[in-house]
C-alpha cells in the first residue's frame, strides 16, 4: 500500500547535487561622462523571479535577478539542482512546492546575490546591492512535471 510522502520523508530522500549560474548577462549605457551625475538607487528597476522543475529524480530550482537603470543592464541567472531517491511524481505537490520555498530558493539566493553584486562592481553599473531584504521572490513558475 503507497501512502503520500511526507514533508520529513522528501527532506530526508533528496540532495543538492549542483549549484550554478547558468548566466550572467550585463552592458553599460553610455553616458556623458561630463554630466557628473550619480544615479540615484530609486532609479533602478530590479526584479527578482524563480521557477522550478520537476523530471524523475531530479529537481530543477532557478532564482533570475535583473536590475535596469541609467547605468546600463545587468542579469544573472542561477540554478540549483536536487537529487531525489524518490520519483518525484509520487511526492504531492504541496511538498515539492515548499520544499522550492523553503529550501531550494534559498540555497540558490547567495550564489546569485555574490554574483550579481560583484558584476556590478566589475561593470561600475551603480546598481543597487542586492541584501538579504530585496530577495523577495515573486514566482515565474511553478510548474512539476
Amino acid at each position: 500500500m503507497n501512502h503520500p510522502v511526507s514533508w520529513s520523508e522528501f527532506l530526508r530522500a533528496v540532495e543538492l547535487s549542483e549549484l550554478k549560474i547558468a548566466a550572467i548577462y550585463g552592458y553599460i549605457a553610455q553616458m556623458d561622462p561630463g554630466e557628473g551625475v550619480e544615479p540615484l538607487p530609486g532609479e533602478w528597476d530590479l526584479d527578482i523571479q524563480q521557477g522550478h522543475r520537476a523530471d524523475g529524480h531530479e529537481l530543477m530550482v532557478r532564482v533570475i535577478a535583473n536590475a535596469s537603470g541609467p547605468g546600463g543592464r545587468l542579469t544573472v541567472d542561477g540554478m540549483g539542482t536536487f537529487e531525489s531517491t524518490l520519483p518525484l511524481d509520487t511526492v504531492p505537490t504541496e511538498v515539492l512546492d515548499r520544499f522550492v520555498e523553503q529550501t531550494g530558493v534559498p540555497a540558490v539566493i547567495p550564489t546569485v546575490r555574490a554574483s550579481f553584486n560583484d558584476m556590478n562592481l566589475r561593470m561600475e553599473l551603480g546598481a543597487p546591492r542586492l541584501g538579504l531584504l530585496k530577495l523577495r521572490v515573486d514566482p515565474i513558475s511553478n510548474k512539476s512535471d
